[in-house]
């Protein structure tokens, strides 16, 4: 379902007849949940949603005029989310919802607990809210993020770091983020970042599977790490992708 109440569209379809081509809102506010251990039987929960929709951009001479799309708000969401120090535990899972559209939408688990989804509007939605083009929409349970932990600071290693790019072949209902998920965990000790900076399909790659290019960076915080010990590493991250996810190396 999507948000419960009208605020949310109804400012957005406000500001879209006023010529407003790019909006950003959100809002807070209680759900009523159904609960036996609850006063009275109801449980409410504090919610945070929000909307996106438009251009990506304001209008600039030099820049493209792009609409927004699925990343632009997980972006703004994962911004939010670092600020309550819990980011690391989030994991966006691709997810069928009847309100979004299929294929552009997830849900939100904070471990291995569902706190929330996102997506893109499903256009007979978008049709019956009166929306004017593509929109994307968030909503999370705030209470189960707000207990904010400061984050623990830690001594910047004084050592350099090392960057290395692999290419594995995945099938394509393979998430992207259980491939970076299992990369940090098997890298624990000196993996300090896993970024996926491209995705490609076409020649080379058989139909139903996918290229994901990841950039591994490696760094230790007492000593410089040798070319044997990257390798090492980076060969136990591959060995881990292939075990649990039937991966290969792409040449």
């Amino acid at each position: 379902r999507l948000p419960r109440g009208s605020g949310l569209w109804a400012t957005v379809v406000y500001n879209q007849t006023r010529q407003q081509k790019r909006v950003r809102i959100f809002e807070t506010g209680l759900r009523g949940v159904p609960d036996t251990q609850a006063n009275l039987g109801i449980r409410q929960d504090l919610m945070l949603a929000g909307v996106i929709c438009g251009n990506r951009y304001d209008e600039h001479w030099n820049l493209a005029k792009e609409t927004v799309d699925f990343y632009d708000l997980k972006g703004d969401l994962e911004a939010v989310l670092d600020l309550t120090g819990k980011l690391g535990d989030i994991q966006f899972k691709a997810e069928m919802n009847p309100a979004l559209h299929p294929g552009q939408s997830a849900a939100i688990y904070l471990k291995d607990e569902r706190i929330g989804f996102i997506g893109v509007v499903h256009p007979e939605l978008e049709r019956k809210l009166d929306l004017n083009g593509r929109t994307l929409v968030f909503e999370l349970e705030w209470n189960k993020l707000a207990d904010r932990i400061v984050p623990q600071a830690r001594e910047i290693s004084r050592f350099p770091a090392n960057r290395r790019d692999i290419a594995v072949v995945v099938a394509e209902n393979v998430p992207a983020a259980d491939i970076l998920s299992e990369c940090k965990k098997v890298g624990v000790n000196q993996v300090v970042g896993v970024n996926l900076f491209d995705v490609y399909r076409g020649k080379g790659v058989a139909e139903g599977y996918k290229s994901l290019a990841i950039s591994l960076i490696l760094q230790d915080t007492n000593r410089t790490l040798e070319e044997e010990e990257i390798a090492a590493t980076v060969a136990k991250c591959v060995e881990a992708l292939k075990e649990r996810f039937q991966a290969s190396l792409r040449d």
